[in-house]
């Protein structure tokens, strides 16, 4: 066995962590310990605190935007409907065009988001 991790297994243990975060998440939110007030101060502070957000805040669209006004790479844990959101990943295209790497598929596609990416080029 050589002791490196395959990037597959990589992937895994990340989705894994991912998984266990937004459960974590979830119960605090069901506790009332942890709101979109509490994930929205955290995202305005670092955006990819959106990360630990639960699954239904991921979805949410002014916290998206929050996290994605505060840092271009948010854009990774917003949820999938977010992510084809244009007004988001117009937002985050012009700060760093590799935010499409995280935009969908339409996003990465539709011409006036390809053009505010290539312009930050310059």
């Amino acid at each position: 066995m050589s002791g490196k991790l395959s990037d597959e297994a990589k992937a895994e243990i990340e989705a894994a962590v991912n998984a266990s975060t937004e459960a974590v998440a979830e119960i605090l939110q069901k506790a009332g310990i942890y709101g979109k007030t509490d994930a929205m101060r955290a995202v305005r502070e670092d955006g990819q605190a959106l990360r630990f957000a639960t699954k239904e805040m991921k979805g949410d669209r002014e916290l998206c935007m929050a996290a994605v006004a505060q840092n271009w790479r948010a854009l990774e844990w917003a949820g999938e409907e977010m992510k084809g959101d244009r007004e988001l990943c117009m937002a985050a295209v012009t700060q760093n065009r590799q935010a499409l790497e995280w935009a969908s598929e339409e996003m990465k596609s539709d011409l006036e988001i390809l053009r505010a990416a290539v312009q930050g080029l310059r």
